[in-house]
């Protein structure tokens, strides 16, 4: 057999391989697949961060390269929320700043509001707190009527805290009131940013905080939430600043 003929059979076996994942759109029962990943990594990462992790890297795996962006920042946001959890900076940065860019190249811009607040929470669970004034600032900045208030409200709620830790109470008090106004309509934004006003006025034995503790003791929550979830949202405040996400 001579050389043409063998170069031109290599060639026709080459293209026989079957093309790889990330260069091949998904299937319908593959893109639901992705989704239950994600779905999964949401409903653990609170319970179980290290396998939320591996639920959004799973996803990362099956998710092709282009097409599908804003599944790809969803998995990103997850897992650095689960690296952040589980005290590894470096990599949880690197995820938040996956998907940061990822959400800019497409101009999303809510999902660049996400990736600006989850970057913020990053830095003030390491105590940084001028990155995380940066981003929780850029947070709001971002967000536009229509935009899910959970993110901008605690923005404004969480620079009140990092403000109160600085001494400046009459910035926090302005913070912290604006991030309780925008929540008003948002039932699960509002009881984090109504539990921290009333902290931030019981801390400084302002009256203020009775009038806000018989708004939140005639709330849906107060009547129908277990004791420890009611308890979580009032403990350690207002000495620590904690970021919640969604």
């Amino acid at each position: 057999m001579n050389l043409r003929l063998i170069l031109f059979m290599s060639l026709v076996c080459w293209s026989c391989w079957p093309v790889p994942l990330y260069a091949q759109g998904l299937t319908e029962e593959q893109e639901l697949y992705v989704q239950s990943l994600l779905d999964s990594s949401e409903q653990y990462k609170l319970k179980d961060p290290p396998r939320s992790l591996s639920f959004a890297l799973q996803a990362l795996d099956w998710l092709p390269e282009t097409g599908y962006e804003k599944m790809q920042i969803t998995a990103y946001l997850r897992a650095a929320n689960s690296e952040k959890i589980a005290s590894h900076k470096a990599a949880s940065i690197m995820y938040v700043n996956k998907a940061g860019e990822l959400s800019a190249s497409i101009r999303d811009s809510i999902l660049m509001m996400r990736a600006a607040f989850m970057k913020a929470s990053i830095f003030g669970f390491y105590d940084d707190a001028d990155s995380a004034l940066l981003y929780f600032q850029r947070t709001i900045d971002l967000h536009r009527p229509g935009f899910d208030v959970f993110f901008a409200a605690n923005a404004y709620t969480n620079i009140g805290g990092l403000f109160r830790s600085m001494g400046d109470i009459p910035k926090a008090e302005s913070y912290l009131r604006k991030g309780y106004e925008i929540s008003r309509g948002d039932d699960y934004a509002w009881i984090f940013t109504l539990s921290r006003l009333i902290s931030f006025y019981s801390a400084l034995g302002n009256p203020k905080y009775i009038a806000y503790l018989d708004t939140f003791s005639m709330s849906d929550f107060a009547s129908k939430g277990s004791e420890a979830t009611i308890a979580a949202h009032f403990l350690h405040f207002p000495q620590s600043n904690q970021c919640h996400t969604r």
